[in-house]
Order: structure tokens, then sequence, then C-alpha cells
């Protein structure tokens, strides 16, 4: 059951990434029907429009909504995590040999070791 329903999301939600293509095959599959019922252009046989008509209209329409869409996601309130109280700057080589980090808060204290910094031998 929860395979079924994992597929049916997958389809669902990939129709909406697609929903150009989606109005495009809906107009395919019910072509003839569009022609002599919805088309705008039914009366006049020699424009040769088929439903075209019909299928600009709807993709204007699903553009306008693909737009819409994106201008009320540009809306969204951005919440930044991490806003520092005062602009953060490297300590000077003085203040490493203090063995204390003085940035910020000073509840921890820092010490750096080096001498463990070196390329991996090769071997031969």
């Amino acid at each position: 059951m929860k395979r079924i329903v994992a597929i049916l999301l997958l389809v669902c939600f990939s129709m909406q990434c697609f929903s150009r293509l989606t109005v495009i095959l809906g107009f395919e599959l019910n072509q003839e029907y569009i022609a002599t019922h919805l088309c705008v252009n039914r009366d006049s046989p020699a424009m040769e429009c088929n439903g075209h008509c019909f299928l600009h209209k709807k993709l204007d329409q699903n553009q306008d909504r693909q737009n819409q869409e994106n201008e009320d996601s540009g809306n969204r309130l951005v919440i930044n995590l991490f806003c520092p109280d005062q602009p953060y700057s490297l300590p000077s080589p003085k203040e490493l040999n203090m063995h204390k980090f003085v940035g910020g808060n000073n509840h921890y204290h820092y010490m750096p070791v080096f001498g463990f910094f070196h390329p991996p031998e090769l071997a031969v």
C-alpha cells in the first residue's frame, strides 16, 4: 500500500513539474472533441484551426498560473538563523599565542596545535 501511495505522489508531483506537457498531452488525446465542441473557430473550417486556438488559450492560462505561483513564492518571509552581533575577524598571531580565542563569547578556551599538520609521506 505504501508503495502505491508513493508512486501516486511521485506521479502527481511530476505532473505539476511538467504541466505544459500535461496540457499538450490532454489536447492531443481529446483533439477531436475540442475541435468540434470547444474550438472558437469551429464555424469556419477554412482556418483549419482544429482546436489549436483552445490549446494556445490553455497554455497561456498555464503560463499565467505559473507566473503567479512564482510571484507568490517570492513573497516568503526569510529568517536568518545566524546573525552575529559583531563582524567576525580572524585573531592576530599574538592572540593565538594567548591560547584563548577572543571572538564572540568567552565560554571556552582554544589552544591551536600546529605540530601535527604535515603532508602525508609517500610509501615507496
